[in-house]
């Protein structure tokens, strides 16, 4: 009875994520804050919306606008932490590598601020306070004499899925004394956490592996057109590279060895993004190509993932409907 089996499975969470889903601002919504006349009227229009809780926290309706962005990133980081409460035991850990970006964003927040040698108060109001890197944990860190010793800290409390990860960070950082040496490898890893999730999700549900390995493709494709505005060689751009995505290797070359982006997109039929393109050729910026690729991602969740009942894609489908809101 695979459907008695699934609801035993499942009940609890798609409940729990359906009236998560409830509270996701409308598209409608979405519209009428487009059209906003200036902040003021948008974060007014924000604060009738479940934002409003982490809006007070950076001073209400007088938040100043570059703390906004702050207080959408800690209600984003808020729900997704959520998933891997709700998630059954046998797949929390899969859950946690999807949503761990919001997870590393405040390890390399730590090390930046220990870098320019700021204080803990310095960074407080920027530190997203869920999961296993919140405040309380910052602080401790920071309380380390060196970023290595204060990300060994993290290391030491981090969930096991994350350990190799951050301390794969920690040497690079040990090589270059670089902060940025360190995101770059910190995101390398990430993703390579998560192609190895996509193996074990391929024999759950086949359509969230096909949405991950986008995911996993539009990391590889934007290093590539990184690696290719600034002049290093391809061998160099494939050490980030990651595997595990729908395009190989043999492709990722091919990518990099178009005569123009243009050829290169008409190669890489996963993506549709023939808007950003048009965008691109006015000015020549990398991000209308990035924000694309991920409106084109969060386009396939919801048409493979959104609709589905009592699945492992329900909580999943979660995750994109809020990076798209």
């Amino acid at each position: 009875m695979p459907g008695f089996r699934q609801a035993l499975k499942y009940g609890y969470s798609n409940t729990r994520v359906k009236a998560m889903e409830s509270r996701l601002i409308g598209e409608d919504a979405i519209e009428r804050m487009a059209k906003s006349k200036g902040i003021d009227e948008l974060i007014a229009m924000l604060y009738e919306t479940e934002y409003k809780k982490s809006m007070i926290e950076f001073g209400g309706m007088s938040i100043k606008e570059a703390m906004l962005d702050a207080a959408i990133s800690k209600n984003m980081a808020e729900n997704v932490a959520k998933l891997i409460t709700i998630t059954p035991k046998d797949e929390k850990e899969l859950v946690r590598v999807v949503v761990s970006e919001w997870d590393f964003y405040n390890i390399v927040l730590l090390a930046e601020a220990l870098d320019r040698k700021m204080q803990f108060e310095a960074i407080e109001s920027k530190i997203i306070d869920s999961g296993p890197f919140n405040k309380q944990a910052i602080r401790e860190a920071m309380k380390k004499e060196s970023i290595e010793s204060a990300l060994a800290y993290l290391t030491s409390i981090a969930p096991s899925t994350y350990r190799y990860a951050i301390s794969q960070g920690i040497e690079a950082y040990k090589r270059e004394k670089s902060t940025l040496a360190l995101l770059n490898e910190l995101e390398h890893e990430r993703y390579l956490m998560l192609a190895s999730a996509v193996k074990e999700i391929k024999n759950i549900d086949e359509s969230v592996a096909k949405v991950l390995q986008l995911d996993i493709d539009m990391h590889n494709i934007v290093e590539i057109l990184i690696g290719r505005r600034e002049g290093i060689e391809f061998e160099k751009v494939k050490g980030q590279l990651v595997e595990g995505g729908m395009l190989d290797m043999k492709r990722l070359s091919e990518a990099y060895k178009a005569s123009s982006i243009e050829e290169m997109f008409k190669n890489i039929r996963e993506f549709d993004i023939s808007k950003s393109l048009a965008l691109y050729e006015k000015d020549h910026r990398l991000v209308h190509i990035e924000i694309g690729m991920a409106q084109y991602i969060q386009a396939v969740s919801a048409k493979l993932l959104r609709h589905r009942v009592l699945s492992f894609a329900t909580i999943i489908a979660y995750v994109y409907l809020k990076k798209s809101e």
